[in-house]
């Protein structure tokens, strides 16, 4: 009898490929083994169980038998299917942030609407001005275009536009451009084809604590203002619409993550030593705005919220800043969003383990962490074992390296680090760790994303 595999790399026989002899009319026992990532399919040639891995061959005459493996999808290598087998996109992530069994990983893209804004235009004929200063109506349709293209379990539809360019200011085509007019003064302002990239913010735009309230900062807006300003009625659209079947996402900024923005990247870090009182106001000020921009969140469809904290991790300030200046604000932020019935994700750049206690105390729902980096190495499934089963863990594949360079080997070596993260109750959420490179085709992050939820392309 020979014995052979379709491939030696997938798995092993007992007794071992290659040719054996035995008595004629002896019954042979023979075993197919996967190897680690694999699983049995089926024996070819004249055997009693061709289906199962453990089975008997008679040899009443010369027989030729291979076992045939096949590489275990990436959905069950993470997470068995338990339960519901045909979830929405939204249930699934429901149920990975609740531990309730989700029957596959979500997968997720945190940022997507800045990749939409470079690659509305070839999903249609709106560009990324239509989704910034377009009416309700073509914002979202940008979105629904995307949900039914790319196939991700979520729609992030944070940074939709701003309250102020709602407010005064709308879009207007004249001899082919397209201008920003102003409708105090009727001045217009051309757009150029592509969104122009905003540079790091090295400036303070307050010097005192007085000028927290001169008219220095964005405006204070309360809940019905927010809503007034129809910044977020193409949520409203979306989720009459679809919002049954996917989860619609927003996303903030933290306390720690805006004093980025009013102080500039410098005076913040000098500031939380010199200027202390002037962070303390600034926080406050960041709180009590982000509370009614939850509200408003809540009020117009939203279902979950990133919550975006850069600037303060372990690389960056010290455990007793963090302590003194953001923790009590965050948790409170965390808690206001959990009570209006929002699923929290905690996104947290930098060095993480040290700030983990932290964040197991302010309770997100779900932790998401950026890529390692060339000095900083973060390793997801180091982060479960410190968190236990109770936090939702998004993964962190590596945009440039693994989504853009790679290819369906390096996506799945990629997805499978991410499966030292996963435990029993599904609490584990196919991520990438910061926004899709603007020179990824949308083909490809297309392909990723059915490869991540299939194994296949």
């Amino acid at each position: 009898m020979e014995i052979a595999v379709n491939n030696s790399s997938y798995g092993t026989t007992n007794p071992s490929v290659g040719k054996h002899s035995f008595n004629l009319g002896t019954v042979v026992t023979i075993t197919a083994t996967p190897k680690s990532g694999y699983q049995f399919v089926r024996w070819e040639g004249n055997v009693a169980k061709e289906n199962s891995a453990f089975t008997t061959v008679t040899m009443n005459a010369i027989k030729n038998v291979t076992a045939y493996f096949e590489r275990i999808p990436i959905i069950t290598l993470l997470s068995p299917i338990i339960g519901n087998q045909f979830m929405t996109s939204k249930e699934r992530l429901e149920a990975a942030i609740l531990g309730t069994y989700p029957d596959r990983p979500p997968i997720v893209l945190p940022y997507f609407h800045l990749y939409l804004d470079h690659v509305a235009h070839e999903l249609c004929e709106l560009g990324w001005e239509y989704r910034m200063y377009g009416t309700p109506e073509e914002k979202a349709r940008v979105y629904r275009l995307a949900k039914t293209y790319f196939g991700l379990d979520w729609l992030p539809v944070g940074g939709i536009g701003t309250a102020m360019n709602a407010r005064s200011i709308s879009l207007t085509e004249c001899d082919g451009a397209l201008f920003l007019r102003e409708s105090s003064d009727g001045s217009m302002t051309k757009l150029p084809r592509v969104k122009p990239h905003e540079p790091p913010i090295t400036k303070r735009i307050v010097d005192t604590i007085e000028d927290i309230d001169n008219g220095r900062l964005p405006a204070f807006l309360l809940v019905d203002e927010i809503l007034a300003t129809r910044v977020l009625d193409p949520v409203g659209i979306l989720a009459e619409e679809f919002g049954d079947e996917i989860m619609l996402v927003g996303g903030v900024s933290m306390p720690g993550n805006l004093n980025y923005f009013y102080l500039g990247i410098y005076d913040m870090m000098t500031a939380l030593k010199d200027e202390q009182d002037l962070i303390h106001r600034l926080v406050e000020r960041s709180k009590s705005m982000i509370f009614n921009m939850l509200e408003a969140m809540k009020a117009s469809g939203i279902g979950c919220v990133w919550m975006e904290d850069n600037f303060v991790g372990g690389d960056l300030i010290s455990l007793d800043d963090y302590k003194t200046f953001f923790f009590r604000a965050n948790t409170e932020i965390i808690a206001t969003a959990k009570r209006l019935g929002l699923h929290t994700v905690y996104y947290l750049t930098g060095e993480v383990m040290s700030r983990l206690p932290c964040v197991m105390e302010m309770k997100p729902d779900c932790l998401a962490i950026e890529e390692s980096k060339k000095t900083l190495t973060l390793d997801t499934s180091a982060i479960r074992k410190e968190a236990g089963e109770n936090l939702c863990l998004f993964g962190n594949v590596d945009v440039y390296h693994d989504i853009e360079l790679g290819d369906k080997e390096s996506w799945r070596m990629a997805l499978e680090e991410q499966k030292k993260a996963a435990c029993p109750n599904g609490k584990l959420v196919l991520s990438a760790g910061s926004p899709v490179t603007f020179d990824t085709p949308k083909e490809k992050i297309r392909d990723f994303v059915k490869f991540a939820k299939y194994g296949v392309v």
